[in-house]
């Protein structure tokens, strides 16, 4: 984790942390989502989940997704990629389209 953010007194009591990293080459492509996330942590989770009435995860998603769509069976589901994997694939998919002229509110003829 990152240090403590400025040198003003409230900042060190509000407990505002610096997440940054510094990169050798701020270009490469580091995979950096899950160090840029931020989620919450266990306890603020089982606050959540109180907040809203539920224990666990297992027993707001049973009183939530109907029973005849919910499975216990494992998806088949590809691997998962990396941040740079997912951002090349998308770009791989996103240079396929073509790119049309839109005539609409053109009128018609």
């Amino acid at each position: 984790r990152g240090g403590t953010i400025g040198t003003h007194p409230s900042h060190s009591r509000r407990g505002i942390h610096s997440t940054s990293v510094v990169s050798g080459d701020a270009l490469d492509m580091a995979d950096t989502f899950s160090r840029r996330h931020l989620g919450p942590n266990d306890e603020d989770t089982k606050l959540m989940l109180q907040s809203i009435g539920f224990d666990s995860f297992e027993s707001l998603v049973n009183s939530t997704v109907p029973a005849n769509i919910l499975t216990s069976t494992p998806l088949s589901l590809q691997p998962a990629m990396s941040e740079s994997q997912a951002l090349t694939a998308i770009r791989s998919m996103s240079d396929k389209n073509d790119v049309m002229k839109s005539y609409i509110g053109m009128g018609y003829y």
